[in-house]
C-alpha cells in the first residue's frame, strides 16, 4: 500500500503516509517484526530517513500520521542523534520517537507513528478486540457445597479488579494496601506468620496488573507462606491445616469455584501471552528474579518468585532469541531446578513441595501441563493511563512501592511507603485512598521536604481526577 491512506479514528480523521511498501501483513506478523534486533548509528539524521532505514532493515511497514505531526509541530526532517546497538525494533522506535514526543502502535498490519494519545487509543481498541472486557458468567458452585449467607458479598469484594506492584515491600504494607483497596476484613494469624521464619520482616517483589482481588490476596499470602481462609465474612491469613473443619469446607468450595471459573476468564489470556515471541539482546548473567522481571516486560505476563525456596540466589543468562515465552520460562525452570506453577493469574517459580500443595488443592497447575503454543502470536497490549476510562473495573497502570534501603531513618521509610500507597490508590481509581495517604505524609513530613512536595503533587492529581 503506498501514497496516502485514510484512517477513521475514534476522535479524528488521520492522514497517514506509508514509509515502506509490500504485501499486506497481519498485526501478528508486524508484532514479530518488532522483535527483530537492529544496529545502527545516526549522528544527526532526519526522522523520516531513520524510520525508512529501520523499515528496510526489518521489513516492518511503518506509517506516519502526517496530520498529527503537523499539529504538534514535528517535521519529518527533524534531526535525531542516536546510536542503536542490537536492540529490538520496538525499543529502537521508542528511543527515536521519545525525542520528538511521539509514539507508535500496531494497527491494520502496519506500525503507525502518531501522538501518544492516538497510540494509546489504538492499543486500547486492539485490546478490546482481542480480549473483550465482558467476562462470561462464573461457573456454579459444586452441588455438595452450601454457600453461607456472607459469601456473595465477599465474592463481590474479592472479584474486583486491581493493579499493584510491590518492590521490596513488607507484609504489613502489602496487607494495608489490600485492606484499603478491596475494603475487606483481613485478619492475620501472627503465630502462623512467625512460623515462617520471621516473615514479618521479609519483603516481596510482586507485580500483578488488572487481576482479581482474590488473586492478589492469595499470591501475597503465598509468598509469605500463609493460606487464605474464609471465615464468617473475614479473609483470614493463616495455616489452613490448623483451621476448623467448617472453615476448610468454605475455603475448599471457594477454591473449586475459582479454579473452574479461571478456565473461562483469565486462563485463555495467559495462554495467549505464553505464545508471545521473546528476544533478549545482549544477554548477561543476572539473578533469577531480574530475569523474570525482564521476561515480564517482554511478554506482559505477571511472574513471581517464591524467595522462601532459596531461588533468589540463583543466577541465569536469559539467552533467548525468537522463542515463545512458554519455552523461555520452561528453560529457566530447568536451569534453576524450580517448578513453574500457574496460579492466581500469575506464573510462580517455587519449590516442589509448594507446587504439589497447590495442585492438590486444585488452585494451581504446573506450567508444563499447559499445552505448548503452536505458533507465535502478537503481544497483547496493556492499556496506558491516558487510554483508560475511570469506570471500574478497568485496568490501571501499575505503581511501584519503593524499596526501603538499610540505614534510612524510620520516618523516611514510612513516608516512602505512604507515598507509594497513595500512588497505587490513584492508579486504581481510589481517590479516597490517595488523599488519605497524602494527608498522612503532610502530617509527618518536614516542611519543604521532597516528601511534602510529592504529596502535594499527588493531591493535585487527585483533584484533577
Amino acid at each position: 500500500m503506498s501514497g496516502r491512506r485514510l484512517w477513521m479514528g475514534a476522535a479524528a480523521c488521520l492522514c497517514l503516509v506509508r514509509v515502506s511498501a509490500g504485501a499486506p501483513m497481519t498485526d501478528a506478523e508486524v508484532e514479530r517484526l518488532l522483535a527483530k534486533p537492529v544496529t545502527a548509528e545516526f549522528p544527526g539524521t532526519a526522522l523520516r530517513s531513520i524510520i525508512d532505514q529501520l523499515s528496510k532493515m526489518t521489513g516492518a511497514p511503518i506509517e506516519f500520521d502526517k496530520e498529527t505531526l503537523e499539529r504538534r509541530g514535528v517535521r519529518p526532517d527533524a534531526n535525531i542523534r542516536i546510536k542503536l546497538s542490537n536492540v529490538r525494533l520496538s525499543r529502537a522506535l521508542n528511543l527515536v520517537l521519545e525525542q520528538v514526543k511521539l509514539d507508535y502502535a500496531v494497527k491494520d498490519g502496519a506500525v503507525w507513528i502518531t501522538s501518544p494519545e492516538n497510540a494509546a487509543r489504538i492499543r486500547e481498541e486492539a485490546r478490546h478486540r482481542e480480549v473483550p472486557r465482558e467476562e462470561p458468567a462464573p461457573q456454579p458452585l459444586p452441588r455438595w457445597y452450601r454457600e453461607p449467607a456472607w459469601m456473595p458479598r465477599m465474592r463481590g469484594q474479592l472479584e474486583k479488579h486491581v493493579t499493584a506492584e510491590f518492590t521490596e515491600t513488607t507484609f504489613a504494607s502489602a496487607a494495608e494496601f489490600i485492606r484499603d483497596t478491596l475494603k475487606v476484613n483481613l485478619v492475620v494469624d501472627d503465630a502462623a506468620l512467625k512460623k515462617q521464619g520471621g516473615a514479618a520482616d521479609r519483603t516481596i517483589r510482586l507485580r500483578m496488573r488488572d487481576v482479581r482481588g482474590a488473586s492478589l490476596v492469595s499470591m501475597v499470602a503465598r509468598l509469605f507462606g500463609l493460606d487464605v481462609i474464609l471465615r464468617d465474612g473475614v479473609v483470614f491469613l493463616g495455616d489452613l491445616e490448623a483451621a476448623a473443619p467448617e472453615d476448610r469446607e468454605h475455603t475448599a468450595g471457594w477454591d473449586r469455584w475459582r479454579a473452574a471459573d479461571a478456565e473461562r476468564t483469565w486462563m485463555p489470556v495467559l495462554r495467549r501471552r505464553l505464545a508471545v515471541a521473546v528476544v533478549v539482546p545482549n544477554p548477561k548473567e543476572m539473578p533469577l528474579e531480574e530475569a523474570l522481571a525482564l521476561l515480564a516486560e517482554e511478554t506482559d505476563l505477571d511472574l513471581a518468585l517464591d524467595r522462601r525456596t532459596g531461588l533468589a540466589a540463583r543466577r541465569v543468562t536469559p539467552d533467548f532469541k525468537n522463542v515463545t515465552a512458554y519455552d523461555a520460562l520452561l528453560t529457566l525452570e530447568t536451569r534453576v531446578g524450580a517448578v513453574a506453577v500457574v496460579a492466581d493469574e500469575t506464573i510462580l517459580f517455587t519449590g516442589k513441595e509448594v507446587a504439589a500443595a497447590l495442585e492438590k488443592r486444585g488452585i494451581g497447575k504446573a506450567l508444563r501441563s499447559v499445552p505448548k503454543p503452536r505458533a507465535f502470536l502478537a503481544r497483547l497490549p496493556r492499556p496506558t493511563p491516558s487510554a483508560v476510562p475511570t469506570t471500574s473495573p478497568t485496568p490501571r497502570a501499575p505503581t511501584t512501592v519503593p524499596a526501603t534501603q538499610p540505614g534510612q531513618p524510620a520516618l523516611e521509610k514510612q513516608l516512602q511507603q505512604w507515598l507509594a500507597m497513595a500512588r497505587m490508590g490513584l492508579a486504581n481509581g481510589r481517590i479516597d485512598l490517595c488523599t488519605k495517604y497524602c494527608q498522612k505524609v503532610l502530617e509527618k513530613a518536614p516542611k519543604g521536604s521532597t516528601f511534602e512536595q510529592q504529596a502535594r503533587a499527588l493531591l493535585q492529581k487527585c483533584k484533577e481526577e
